[in-house]
């Protein structure tokens, strides 16, 4: 399942997904973090070694990963194929939450 969150800038959102994180720790599920560049770096690393299938299978027993800040990169091709695959590789398995500015039009 992916969860969005949208707000506007100093909102909290980092904040609440640290709490999130923690949370799901303290009741003793796993947890990756990090901000949407940092994932989009890890997959393009692995991918270039040529192991980025086994990078998405090493991340599918943790039951949460948290992707900040996804309203301020700009994905060129092969980063927003990286992250879709991600994504898709958790779709219905486990859970995913996403930071964000909410959309122009929209504030």
């Amino acid at each position: 399942m992916l969860q969005s969150v949208a707000f506007s800038p100093g909102t909290g959102k980092t904040h609440l997904a640290i709490g999130l994180a923690i949370r799901a720790c303290q009741a003793s599920h796993r947890v990756a973090f990090a901000t949407a560049a940092q994932w989009v770096d890890r997959l393009a690393a692995t991918h270039h070694a040529g192991h980025l299938h086994t990078e998405l299978t090493t991340l599918g027993p943790y039951p949460l990963l948290v992707v900040d800040e996804v309203g301020y990169i700009h994905f060129e091709a092969e980063a927003a194929n990286l992250f879709f695959q991600l994504v898709s590789n958790r779709y219905e398995r486990a859970l995913m939450r996403g930071l964000q500015q909410p959309p122009h039009h929209l504030k």
